[in-house]
This record gives C-alpha cells, sequence and structure tokens, in this order.
C-alpha cells in the first residue's frame, strides 16, 4: 500500500480552476454554486435542444420520474451534460482520446462480427489445423505487411485493417470487372508474401486468415488478449468452475487449470484488469434491450405473469438491484462517450467507485441466464 501523500506535496499542486467562466474550485462544494452551475447547463441544454431542454425541466419540476423517463431523459440528455462536464473539467482532449479509441475499436469488432463469427466460425469451428503455429506467423506478418501498424499500438489493430483490405479485394473483384485492376497491388504483394501465382494469392490469404481466426477463437494461446478473437460461449451451469483432476486413481483430488490460476501474494488484487480493447469487447455484445423497454440486466428476467426466471441452478435472476441504467451506459460507452457512459450508471448508483463485481454479480448471471452464453 502506497504511504499518504504528505500535506505539502499536496499543497504543491495546483489549484483546480474550472473551465467555465464565473465558477471557482469552492463552489462544487457550495449548494449556491452548485445551484448556478445547474443553470449554466439548463442555459446550455436550451441552446443546444430546445424541445429536450423543456422536457428535461418538466421532469425535474413534477419530481418522482419513471423507468422510461429516466432511461429517455439519460439518453436525450447524456451527449450535452458530457460535453458540459467536460469543459468544466478541462477533459475535453480526454474525451477526444476516447472517441477516437472507440472508432479503432470498432475495426475490431466489425472484423469479429463478418469475419471471424459469420465466415472462419461457420467454414472451419472446431477444426485444429495442423499447420496452426504457420498460421500463427503468417497473420502476424500479414498484419505488419498489409495492416499498416502505428507506433504503440496493438498489432491486432493492423491485422483487423489488413483483413478489411482481403474483403474489400474480395468484394471489388466479384462485384466489377474493374475491381480486379483496382486490387491488384494487394494481389501482387500477396503472391509475394505467400509464394503462391498472383490468381490464387487473395483466395489463399482469406482462407488462411478464416482458419487462424476459427482456431485462435477457441484455441487463445499467445492471443488470448486479442479482442476481435474473443466469442461467446456456452455455459454449463452444471460446471461452472473449469476443474482438473490430475490423479485418475483419486477422482476426489482436483484443483483449477494452471493457465488461470492467481497466486496471492499479501492482500494485493489478484485478478489481471482488462485491457481497454477487452472492455470495449464484452460492451459490443451488448443488445442494448433498454430500447425495447427489456433491459434485463438492470429488470431481471421475468415469465408472462411477471414472476422471475431463474437459472438452472435456482437462482433468481432479479437483475441488478440498486436498477443501474446498463444498457443506456453501454450505448454510450460503445461510441466512446465515456463520461455520458458514468452519469448514466450513476443516476441510481452514486457510489459505484465502490461497488462492482466483487460487491454484486446480478447482472453477470443474467447475461448467462438469457441466452446460456458467457463472454470470455
Amino acid at each position: 500500500m502506497k504511504p499518504p501523500r504528505a500535506t505539502n506535496e499536496l499543497s504543491a499542486l495546483a489549484p483546480f480552476v474550472p473551465g467555465l467562466p464565473g465558477f471557482s474550485h469552492a463552489d462544487l462544494f457550495a449548494p449556491a454554486g452548485l445551484a448556478r452551475l445547474q443553470a449554466a447547463f439548463v442555459a446550455e441544454l436550451k441552446h443546444a435542444a430546445p424541445g429536450t431542454a423543456a422536457r428535461y425541466l418538466a421532469l425535474l419540476e413534477r419530481g418522482n420520474p419513471t423507468r422510461e423517463e429516466e432511461s429517455w431523459c439519460i439518453s436525450a440528455v447524456g451527449l450535452v451534460f458530457e460535453t458540459f462536464c467536460a469543459r468544466l473539467f478541462g477533459a475535453d482532449a480526454a474525451l477526444d482520446a476516447l472517441s477516437q479509441r472507440a472508432l479503432y475499436f470498432e475495426i475490431l469488432f466489425e472484423v469479429r462480427r463478418d469475419f471471424v463469427k459469420r465466415r472462419a466460425q461457420k467454414k472451419h469451428k472446431d477444426t485444429v489445423p495442423p499447420n496452426a503455429t504457420e498460421l500463427d506467423a503468417l497473420a502476424l506478418r500479414l498484419a505488419r505487411e498489409l495492416g499498416g501498424p502505428c507506433t504503440g499500438e496493438h498489432v491486432e489493430l493492423a491485422f483487423a485493417r489488413m483483413v478489411k483490405k482481403l474483403l474489400a479485394a474480395e468484394a471489388a473483384q466479384a462485384t466489377d470487372a474493374s475491381g480486379a485492376a483496382a486490387t491488384d497491388a494487394l494481389v501482387q504483394k500477396l503472391a509475394a508474401l505467400l509464394t503462391v501465382p498472383a490468381e490464387s494469392a487473395l483466395a489463399t490469404a482469406l482462407d488462411s486468415m478464416e482458419r487462424f481466426a476459427a482456431h485462435r477463437a477457441h484455441e487463445r494461446g499467445a492471443f488470448a488478449d486479442w479482442a476481435c478473437l474473443t466469442l461467446q460461449h456456452p455455459v454449463d451451469h452444471a460446471a461452472l468452475v473449469p476443474l482438473v483432476r490430475p490423479d485418475a486413481a483419486m477422482p476426489n483430488l482436483f484443483e483449477g487449470p494452471l493457465e488461470t490460476r492467481r497466486d496471492r501474494p499479501g492482500f494485493d488484487l489478484t485478478d489481471r484488469r482488462r485491457s481497454p480493447a477487452q472492455v470495449a469487447a464484452e460492451i459490443d455484445t451488448c443488445i442494448y434491450c433498454h430500447e425495447r423497454k427489456l433491459d434485463s440486466c438492470s429488470l431481471g428476467l421475468h415469465d408472462k405473469d411477471g414472476a422471475t426466471k431463474k437459472n438452472p441452478l435456482g437462482i433468481s435472476l432479479d437483475g441488478c438491484p440498486l436498477d443501474e441504467h446498463i444498457s443506456e451506459a453501454h450505448r454510450f460507452q460503445q461510441a466512446g462517450s465515456s463520461l455520458a457512459a458514468l452519469a448514466a450508471i450513476m443516476v441510481n448508483n452514486p457510489m459505484c467507485p465502490g461497488t462492482g463485481h466483487r460487491i454484486c454479480n446480478d447482472c453477470m448471471k443474467l447475461d448467462m441466464g438469457i441466452s446460456g452464453r458467457k463472454r470470455n
């Protein structure tokens, strides 16, 4: 544990100056200052969306909004609120970076959806290629040669760009005679990299990448952190915890898989945190069911008569005990609007930094309870 910073160290920090004229740091802790801040936000909302502002103010005046009205308010006001807060706290550049990162992530998930799931999995599911190691090396080589990797970025992004190039070339050749000429440079480069005739280079590259993706979506190995290969998988409620029985003569002796074992030195956290891409990969699987008033992660799963459903273990699928607006938050975060996503959660859970999967995982039970499939 790090020792607390000394008082003189804290006093050496530059004082925070709000980005809105006429406000001071002290205003954020005073009722009168917060009232002026609220008025400034309402003025900005009226300027940006007069109709939304009128409905928002009517809800504030009436009080006790319904769940649907809360959802509307979050969705309609969230982005204006984010822009307002970003200017207040000087976070515009950081938010722009998050929005740009979301665009990069969308490339990964487009490849996961259109290439890995709908193409590679359908053709080569449960197939173990005899040349898996060679396919791994080829995938990385094509990513470097054709994906335009940038300094400091994960090679997975270059792989996704490379796959999109191959798919675009295939579509161009199939739909129009001029496509062959337009993709000739790519085909010639593929032929040289694969040492195959130009006529078969594109098909060979796509087939190899399909086999690579289908295999590594299940046997992750060195590609365990690749979000574009992260797929949902079936859940066996009778074997939620993977076990290894090292001695056949002692069937009651079991242990956890070595590859997922985490040593506990002292009282530090042992779970390895997900990368931003892996977190975004989980959010990308959300179906945003609040738009159909079916946000089961928040409200639970119910029969037609309103009774709460149970999973095969007899556990009630009640949803979030705090009624967090999970689907709305996912919608914002998927687009890179992290402040709006945080605000959506804090509507019903203002102490969210103190909660999470160590306190409650009811929403995760719903994730498994709805489709019988689990996110990696």
